[in-house]
């Protein structure tokens, strides 16, 4: 009985990190989408420096991004 409580509780940790992982990509992927907009209504702007621009913006966001001033050790 403790194997298959065992195997139960990986497979649902299993699920619930592959749900996480995607719903990570969908909102990342939203992020950028919802950007662009708002970017390209920049005076001069142009679809690869708003490309560019909103992917490293929706990745800071998402916390994957470089640390910004206020976190660098003096």
């Amino acid at each position: 009985m403790g194997y298959k409580n065992l195997a139960l509780a990986i497979i649902l940790i299993s699920t619930m990190v592959l749900t996480a992982d995607a719903e990570g990509k969908k909102s990342f992927s939203l992020c950028t989408e919802e950007c662009m907009p708002i970017c390209m209504i920049l005076n001069r702007a142009t679809m690869p420096a708003c490309d560019r621009a909103c992917f490293l913006g929706c990745q800071q966001l998402q916390g994957k991004g470089p640390p910004g001033p206020s976190s660098a050790k003096e």
